[in-house]
């Protein structure tokens, strides 16, 4: 783990994006190569997303150097799109899920963010078609 010589506190961050926002109904989604802290907790995060509000934030500072190889390069893509995705669920309402290995479950280090699936649990799935009135049907129909 590499240390944090600079990090962004994302509930501030995450509150600054609020006022950004173009209106209710659109998703704010930012990312940073800082990494981010929030003060109640103890150590850093991945990202972060309001319930409520439809922003988001996430870091790419631990997840490697895609510089590295072909294979960084598609290790740290596929944790970006893991945590988008994470965060976008977090935008959309949906809290952590607990009864399945699904994208929406926390992660606390990168072994278990690289565990985790891309894709929500079917649960999670019905949750965001609901929340976006779209049925499953058309959702599966479209991947």
């Amino acid at each position: 783990m590499r240390p944090a010589l600079f990090a962004l506190n994302a509930v501030h961050t995450l509150k600054r994006e609020i006022n950004k926002k173009a209106n209710q109904e659109s998703l704010l989604i930012a990312f940073t190569n800082e990494d981010l802290f929030a003060k109640s907790l103890t150590n850093y995060v991945f990202g972060l997303a309001s319930l409520t509000e439809g922003v988001g934030i996430w870091s790419n500072a631990r997840f490697g150097n895609p510089k590295n190889s072909v294979q960084s390069f598609q290790k740290c893509l596929l944790r970006m799109m893991k945590i988008s995705a994470h965060e976008f669920g977090h935008m959309r309402g949906l809290p952590h899920c607990t009864d399945f290995k699904c994208n929406i479950g926390g992660y606390m280090s990168t072994l278990e963010l690289d565990e985790r699936p891309l894709l929500y649990c079917l649960q999670d799935t019905a949750k965001i078609c609901f929340l976006s009135q779209v049925s499953l049907s058309d959702y599966h129909q479209n991947l």
